[in-house]
């Protein structure tokens, strides 16, 4: 009788099981990570064994076939298919499963949570206040989504090129978050790289490339002496210095109006458009008062010196170098070492300018040769000028012989541009006695040939009168140091781009004659 009414039950759940297989309860998708939750904590899908989002007939069958001991459930699995929560899986609780998926018993109450609402920003949705369940995640009222807005663009401005940083188009900013767009960059527009590409131009105008070049990248500038082409002495005419220091003058108005250089040891040499002439004195001759000694002893990368430069407070390095042929190299290097023997600049404590010269040795002795026991302070300073002209550079420099006679060449080819600068010289000589004289006379600067002697030659005839007849007693004399200010008027009233007026400078020559 007992196995009869097991069998008429089984019969019976399998009728109303079969009889509803094909209608089934769609809910929402649980949350799998969520533990099951009883009955008692609300509209979780009950009965939804194989947790496929529905409690289904297949979840019912499943129920029943692990009440007949036919499928064995785990204890998860159990605890969803215990509707009745009797701790075990019986028919009932098939049929509890059958009613929930025929919608004949409803699901527990809904356990209502508030939606916070949340405004939309450019790139993300909001959402309307509402209310969702926190068992079943279904939403009962309002939860809208509110589409992102979009950014609010606008555009920003352009940034201007400047001496180190190239012009940037305007952008887009917008007005609601930090998105931006970068506006384009222009490649080498900056200020610094433009000047650099003029002067380049003009001086490939002039030939004066093949002496020089310059790079500018950013920051960084680099000036390149080349070697070869100096060394080879390339013809530069009065039409080619015209062009050249033009394009200068041209370049330093559109560039330099207002802004201020610092260079090298902080010199100020412009500020607003005009030239501070002590501060580029001084900047001059800090630098050349080395000169040939870099140039004589430069590395084997050829660098000749790094100087930080500031225009308008922006940091540029300024590299100055040499390369060229080995051979030539070597030729200038030895030049330089010469010069560098005899010649050499300071700036005194007061800011004026000395510079020493040091006879060679061979000046010297030749010099007391010819003398034989004469007193040289009583010595006429034309008869000495004259006399020194007639001298072969061999006589002076002895080994040197070609390097100063390719210093000579130099100066005589560039006769020219040295005749604008004297012409708005006024010197006068500084004399023991407190007189000064001129020094210059009105010839201009025209040697007959291009070596020492026509040098010297040309040297003697610019001479004034008033020079040629003091005798050598009248400079300050200090243990064969012979002590020669010159007091240089300089007018550069007429230079529209320097616009610097009148300078006034003393430059004291020290020549070592027999010290």
């Amino acid at each position: 009788m007992k196995h009869f009414r097991m069998i008429i039950s089984l019969l019976t759940a399998l009728c109303l099981l079969f009889g509803a297989v094909g209608i089934v309860f769609a809910a929402d998708e649980p949350d799998p990570e969520d533990p099951y939750v009883t009955e008692e904590d609300g509209c979780y899908l009950l009965g939804d064994i194989n947790l496929d989002g529905k409690t289904s007939a297949a979840d019912a069958r499943t129920a029943l076939r692990n009440a007949v001991d036919l499928e064995e459930l785990d204890e998860e699995e159990a605890l969803r298919a215990d509707l009745n929560k009797d701790g075990k899986v019986t028919a009932a609780d098939a049929r509890l499963i059958l009613r929930l998926a025929v919608e004949l018993d409803p699901l527990p109450d809904h356990t209502p949570v508030e939606i916070e609402a949340k405004e939309p920003t450019c790139t993300e949705d909001g959402v309307t206040a509402g209310v969702t369940c926190k068992v079943c995640k279904r939403t009962l009222s309002g939860g809208e989504a509110i589409p992102a807005l979009g950014h609010d663009l606008v555009e920003t401005e352009e940034k201007p090129a400047s001496w180190t940083k190239n012009y940037v188009e305007p952008g887009k900013k917008c007005q609601r978050c930090d998105y931006e767009e970068a506006g384009k960059e222009h490649e080498h527009s900056s200020k610094l790289y433009l000047t650099v590409e003029d002067a380049n131009a003009e001086a490939a105008k002039a030939g004066i490339d093949k002496l020089i070049k310059a790079e500018a990248d950013a920051d960084k500038a680099t000036v390149t002496i080349l070697a070869d082409g100096l060394w080879e002495n390339i013809e530069l005419t009065e039409g080619y210095f015209d062009g050249f220091i033009g394009s200068l003058k041209k370049a330093a108005k559109h560039f330099l109006t207002r802004d201020d250089v610092v260079v090298f040891d902080g010199q100020t040499v412009l500020k607003d458009g005009r030239v501070q002439n002590t501060a580029l004195k001084k900047m001059l001759f800090s630098v050349g008062a080395g000169f040939f000694y870099k140039i004589a002893n430069l590395g084997e990368d050829g660098v000749y010196g790094v100087y930080p430069v500031k225009v308008n407070d922006e940091e540029i390095e300024l590299t100055v170098r040499m390369e060229g042929s080995e051979q030539n190299v070597a030729k200038i290097r030895s030049f330089a070492n010469t010069i560098a023997e005899h010649i050499s600049a300071e700036i005194s404590e007061e800011g004026e300018l000395i510079i020493d010269v040091i006879a060679p040795d061979q000046l010297r002795n030749y010099l007391t040769d010819k003398l034989n026991g004469r007193d040289f302070n009583d010595m006429n300073v034309g008869a000495g000028l004259a006399y020194l002209a007639t001298l072969g550079v061999e006589n002076v420099f002895g080994s040197q012989t070609s390097a100063v006679n390719k210093l000579a060449a130099f100066v005589c080819k560039m006769n020219p541009f040295v005749n604008k600068v004297l012409t708005k010289t006024d010197v006068k000589v500084g004399l023991a006695n407190g007189e000064s004289v001129a020094l210059l006379n009105d010839k201009a600067f025209k040697p007959a040939t291009e070596d020492y002697k026509g040098m010297m030659a040309a040297a003697v005839s610019m001479a004034s009168d008033d020079v040629r007849a003091l005798t050598v007693g009248d400079f300050e004399n200090a243990g064969g140091v012979y002590t020669i200010p010159l007091h240089l008027t300089v007018d550069l009233s007429a230079n529209e781009a320097l616009a610097s007026g009148v300078i006034y400078e003393t430059v004291t020559v020290r020549l070592h004659l027999f010290d």
